[in-house]
């Protein structure tokens, strides 16, 4: 299956606002049990990697989107 990078960033911009929502979710919870604080830490690491590869997949956008038009 090949995909575009536009759809790849599409892809990684979905999944970081779903990783965004559980963090969201399970900051407001009142009290988190060992294994839910746990839990956090891994959406916060996830969330980091997505958001890294997204930003990498953007800046290839752009600078592709940048030398086609010279």
């Amino acid at each position: 299956m090949n995909y575009t990078l536009r759809e790849l960033y599409t892809v990684c911009d979905d999944e970081r606002q779903r990783l965004e929502d559980r963090i969201r979710e399970r900051e407001h919870a009142n009290t988190l049990t060992a294994a839910q604080r746990l839990e956090l830490e891994k959406l916060h690491e996830s969330h980091r990697e997505v958001e890294h590869q997204r930003n990498s997949y953007l800046a290839t956008l752009v600078a592709l989107r940048a030398r086609g038009t010279r």
